[in-house]
């Protein structure tokens, strides 16, 4: 598995996040993701995402990263 595999792995783990602020937004998925997790990692809250699985799921993509 590759990065661009792993990050597609986390888009669709929080795909009803990613998607409700890519409609929200008017923007493709990848920038919502990014969005969701500029948001999340800075104490932003939403209602329909777990905010601590999130974290920890970017960490591991992070330290996959690393590892590359």
């Amino acid at each position: 598995m590759n990065y661009g595999e792993k990050k597609e792995e986390l888009k669709m783990k929080h795909e009803r996040a990613v998607k409700a602020l890519a409609y929200a937004n008017d923007v493709d998925m990848d920038t919502a993701l990014d969005m969701l997790e500029a948001n999340i990692n800075r104490g932003g809250t939403y209602p329909y995402v777990k905010e601590e699985e999130f974290k920890k799921d970017w960490q591991e993509l992070i330290e996959f990263g690393k590892e590359i």
